[in-house]
């Protein structure tokens, strides 16, 4: 049995999930979790975490280390959502994290945070082979979701939480007509595009999800003398009716609501009025609660990727790719020449393996930098390498946190011109880490692409070998390879100065089987 944590740093609250994962049987089961109130998002321009509140949060993450550890716990992934995505001193938690509760944070975008939602939704809830709509209603965002079983068809992350409404418009208590209709016209606006995609897609089920829609349940689940479960089913007309009776209410006779949880009762109305809005828009008549969320789909994207888990399906594991040829397509790259350079630069990475050192997870980030190192010729073909670190930097992909897209970002900005220097702040804001796996991929992906210099694809692949310090790499060669042997050359040094080798170039023309050149 091997054992995992998950930790959901989220606007709201943090949660820690700990897992024991049988290999063997391909099964996994939660062994502990833990929940803890922070409300990092409670200041209502979202600008700073409080003195307070960080305090607390590290205090959290401390304890939640110490409980993963305890219990054996080989990984700790810890991600963080929209209330330090957006705060300023963000970057401040993260790095105290890190260094007093030694917890690295992966910092993800909104999209990728509905993209966990589904994976942890999709572990546990029976789509039948139906298309399923998820909402999940956060402190700082609201992820709105539509896929089947195995393949994720919209998500989408809308800037509609508890937290930040109630403090934005929760002005007395009750709240006053004014600050309710303020309110609702925000998170009607702010819904209706991305609840008309979904109608636009179809579903067939609501699903909610985590602690606004989960505490909603209870609360209708007391008023009709039913348990609440995964799977209980809240009426459109029952939402209503709690939505209206919650708003007329303070905070105190709110709190005396059976089934109420103490720790929402000042954030239920915004929460309760956001699920009202999504149901209203989408035309359902009711919603099914799952108990199955961001943090168990941490869970499970990590040991789909590192094969732990077999992904049956394929559903997740093919997510990283697909996004990347998605955003070549949006920035209109030439993906046949980037496919080139991927391939070579793979080719190398796997070969190398032992030389390079670098771990297998970093082998989607090289694809990445290598299919995309053009794309900033959108803005223009000059110091063109510049302008698509700027697009890769601030570009949403599925399957990648932000340390991630910061180091393909670099990569691609290193395939050409200068080498990094210390002067350099897109370079030096990596982690020191990040900064070694950066100058062992960029010696690649230089030669990667000195090899499709010509862009007619003459060198179809590669086989390489390791002696000594030297690496000997022969190109598979569908045409003449002039211009790539005279490029790779020039590329040479790089691979002494960053790997620790000198390249001896071959050529084997196509026909002759690779074996003969290298037995």
């Amino acid at each position: 049995m091997r054992v995992f944590a998950a930790i959901d740093c989220g606007s709201n609250s943090f949660h820690l999930l700990v897992v024991k994962v049988d290999e063997a049987n391909q099964t996994w089961e939660a062994i502990a979790r833990d929940k803890e109130v922070l409300r990092l998002a409670e200041d209502d321009s979202g600008s700073r975490i409080s003195t307070l509140a960080m305090e607390r949060g590290i205090d959290v993450l401390r304890r939640f280390k110490e409980r993963a550890d305890a219990l054996g716990a080989e990984r700790i992934i810890a991600v963080a959502t929209s209330a330090i995505r957006e705060a300023r001193n963000g970057d401040a938690f993260l790095e105290r994290a890190e260094r007093e509760a030694g917890v690295p944070i992966n910092l993800i975008s909104g999209a990728e945070e509905a993209r966990l939602i589904y994976l942890g939704v999709a572990s546990s809830f029976n789509f039948a082979g139906r298309k399923v709509a998820i909402v999940d209603i956060g402190g700082g965002s609201t992820e709105l979701i539509v896929g089947t079983a195995t393949e994720l068809l919209l998500n989408r992350s809308v800037k509609l939480g508890a937290v930040h409404l109630t403090a934005q418009y929760h002005d007395h208590d009750p709240i006053s007509a004014d600050g309710y209709q303020e309110m609702l016209l925000d998170i009607h606006h702010g819904l209706q595009p991305v609840t008309a995609e979904m109608r636009r897609i179809g579903f067939d089920v609501l699903v909610g999800t985590s602690g606004t829609i989960e505490n909603l349940a209870a609360i209708d689940a007391a008023r009709q003398g039913a348990e609440c479960k995964p799977g209980y089913e809240m009426s459109y007309a029952h939402v209503r009716e709690m939505e209206r009776s919650l708003r007329g209410m303070s905070y105190e006779e709110r709190l005396d609501v059976r089934g109420m949880s103490p720790r929402r009762a000042d954030i239920v109305v915004a929460g309760a009025r956001v699920l009202r809005t999504v149901m209203d828009q989408l035309d359902v008549e009711s919603v099914q609660l799952c108990d199955r969320a961001l943090r168990e789909g941490v869970v499970l994207d990590l040991l789909y990727r590192e094969g732990i888990l077999a992904d049956v399906d394929h559903a997740h594991d093919q997510v990283r790719s697909k996004s990347i040829r998605e955003v070549g397509a949006r920035y209109r790259c030439d993906l046949v020449h980037g496919e080139r350079v991927a391939k070579l630069a793979l080719a190398m990475f796997d070969q190398l393996a032992g030389l390079h050192g670098v771990p297998a997870a970093y082998r989607d980030v090289l694809e990445g930098a290598a299919v995309l190192h053009e794309v900033g010729q959108l803005v223009s073909r000059d110091i063109y390498h510049r302008h698509t670190y700027y697009l890769l930097r601030h570009t949403e992909f599925l399957g990648f946190h932000d340390d991630e897209i910061r180091l393909m970002a670099n990569l691609a900005r290193y395939h050409r011109k200068s080498l990094p220097k210390k002067k350099h702040e897109n370079y030096m804001e990596m982690s020191f880490d990040h900064r070694m796996v950066a100058r062992r991929l960029i010696a690649i992906l230089r030669m990667a692409r000195a090899l499709s210099k010509s862009r007619t694809g003459a060198v179809d692949d590669l086989t390489l070998r390791v002696e000594g310090n030297r690496v000997i790499m022969v190109l598979h060669a569908a045409g003449n390879v002039d211009v790539e042997l005279r490029s790779a050359q020039e590329k040479a040094e790089v691979y002494a100065k960053y790997l620790g080798v000198d390249v001896q170039l071959e050529v084997n023309p196509l026909g002759l089987a690779a074996a003969e050149v290298v037995s």
